[in-house]
Formats: structure tokens, sequence, C-alpha cells
């Protein structure tokens, strides 16, 4: 005789869609992850900014932005990195390593900041000098921020030696000299109109008010042909 087998596919098939747009939300997913990956790697390569990590094995995190390599001369993923930031300077790669020991070692966030502001914060590599900023992650590991700050402390440089040339020429000024800002507060002054005035060091700070000052001045001797 002839046997029938009838199966009942109606819930295998829902099964198996049910499986199928589980996949596609997963890869859907994992596609939205990497390009948002993508993103952030893309917009750290393009900050001018080095960014890397490491935990408490001190080697460097395997993802790090572009600019740590020029920055560091190499790329820095695996490398200690005490040595990578200090390899000439034994005793800041030192510091820096019993720094992130006591850091990783403290449960308390405050008692962590106060070990991180001990780190070193700057760095010189050839001709740069670089900024450098730490934060804690999660999964114990510490973030650093390389800024390159060359230009910034050259003309910090040039303007502090603008300053003195312009100070030493109001000083030079055969007459009393004082300059106020629109706000009548004080900007600065010679020698000459302090020692016209007879004022203390303590009135002629930059950003007295006019009233300030001349309260604590005394009448100028003016003399006279008789």
């Amino acid at each position: 005789g002839t046997v029938w087998l009838v199966e009942d596919i109606t819930v295998r098939r829902a099964a198996e869609a049910a499986l199928k747009a589980a996949k596609e939300m997963a890869e859907d997913l994992a596609n939205a992850f990497r390009r948002k990956s993508e993103q952030v790697a893309s917009l750290l390569d393009n900050s001018g900014q080095g960014f890397l990590s490491f935990g408490g094995d001190l080697d460097v995190d395997p993802e790090y932005s572009r600019a740590c390599e020029w920055m560091l001369g190499e790329p820095p993923a695996g490398k200690g990195v005490a040595g990578l930031l200090f390899p000439g300077d034994a005793s800041k790669a030192e510091l820096l390593r019993m720094g992130v020991s006591m850091v990783l070692d403290e449960a308390d966030p405050e008692r962590q900041a106060i070990f991180i502001s001990l780190f070193p914060t700057e760095m010189f590599r050839g001709e740069f000098i670089l900024k450098m900023e730490y934060s804690m992650l999660d999964r114990g590991h510490i973030m650093l921020v390389l800024t390159d700050i060359t230009e910034e402390r050259r003309i910090a440089d040039q303007s502090a030696t603008a300053d003195l040339r312009l100070w030493d020429a109001i000083e030079a000024l055969p007459e009393a000299f004082v300059l106020w800002d629109a706000q009548q507060n004080l900007v600065t002054c010679n020698s000459r109109f302090q020692k016209l005035h007879q004022l203390p060091n303590d009135a002629i700070q930059p950003g007295l008010h006019y009233d300030m000052v001349m309260a604590k001045a005394a009448p100028p001797v003016i003399a006279e042909d008789i």
C-alpha cells in the first residue's frame, strides 16, 4: 500500500524566517558599528592630535590615531608607553610607570585624578613640544592625548619678548607714563609715574580701577622756578 507523510512546515518556516531576520539584524548592527568606528577613527586621525591608550602592562593598545606615528616617530601599537614617550629620560619613564601602577591600584576616582595629575605633562620629541593629557577609560585602561604646542609656545615666547621690549621702552621715557583701559582700569605705568604720585607697589597692579589707584596717591610735587 501507499503511506502518506504529511508534515506541517508552518512552524519550521516561521523559525527559519525569524532566524533570517535575526541574522540580518545582527549584520545591520555590525555594519552600523563598523561605520561608527570608522567615523570615530577618521575624526581622531584628522584632529591633529595623538590618541592612544594602554593598560597595566603599559603596552600601547592596537587602536591609535595616525598623528601618533609622526609625533612619536614610529607606530606605537604594542610598544611600552614609558620607553616610547621618554626614551632618553629614565627618571620620567619610571615616574610614569609608578604613577600608572598607583592609579590602577586605586578605586577612588578622586584619588586616581590626583595621581594622574602627577604624570609628566610635556615631552620634547625632536623639534616638537608635545602636551600630554591623561584620562581614565573602562577596563583599567588610560587614554593619553598628545597635542603639538610647538607653535603655541613659539608665539607665547615672541609675545613675552615683545611685552618686555615695550616695558623697557615705557620705563625709559623721561616723563611719567600711565595707561588706563576703557573702564579706567590700570594697564601699566612706569616708575616715574609711581614716584611722582608716591604710590606703593600694591597700588600699581594691573586691573586696579583709577579711583583705587589715585586714592593711595600723594599730590605730585612740582618744582617751580623762583
